[in-house]
């Protein structure tokens, strides 16, 4: 995830509790109002959202969730982690606002015939590449020499959507 992302969170009970639970984020982020709480085929489901935003205090990394004040009309209570989410879930969510980095390229180099250059990345979690040439989208694979001439963009983006451009 990445600034501007929305991280959802639904929490679903068999049945409805006393008051809405509540939700914080690395204990930086605490999510009091649910945006919706509805009950569908016989679970009571209390939906919240948060917007990343930077100065939010959450860091890259894993981005803890903690669903807290859960009790049900009988007065009995529980608190859930990362730890308690089930299969059909996601149990960890990766909080990453920092772009590729592309190695092996400046803004000032040149592409002639036999010289060029090779970009490459050591970021692990690279998506996607696209490469363009004088304006037309070419077949590239990262860590491959450049060495026609011509006008290139480099796009290469990773598995949050942060995007990193290079144009020579």
């Amino acid at each position: 995830a990445t600034n501007g992302t929305i991280v959802y969170v639904n929490v679903r009970f068999k049945e409805k509790l006393a008051a809405n639970p509540v939700v914080t984020l690395n204990d930086t982020v605490t999510l009091t109002k649910p945006g919706t709480v509805k009950e569908d085929k016989g679970l009571w489901i209390y939906s919240y959202s948060y917007r990343l935003t930077e100065g939010d205090g959450l860091v890259d990394g894993t981005l803890n969730v903690k669903v807290t004040n859960i009790a049900d009309l009988a007065g009995n209570s529980i608190e859930l982690t990362n730890a308690d989410c089930k299969m059909e879930s996601q149990s960890e969510i990766i909080v990453d606002r920092q772009p590729i980095t592309i190695e092996g390229i400046e803004a000032t180099e040149y592409t002639y015939d036999g010289v060029g250059v090779t970009p490459s990345t050591s970021d692990e979690d690279v998506k996607s590449v696209e490469l363009t040439k004088d304006g037309q989208k070419v077949d590239y694979e990262l860590g491959n020499a450049i060495v026609n001439a011509g006008s290139y963009k480099l796009t290469v983006t990773d598995l949050a959507g942060n995007k990193t451009t290079k144009e020579f």
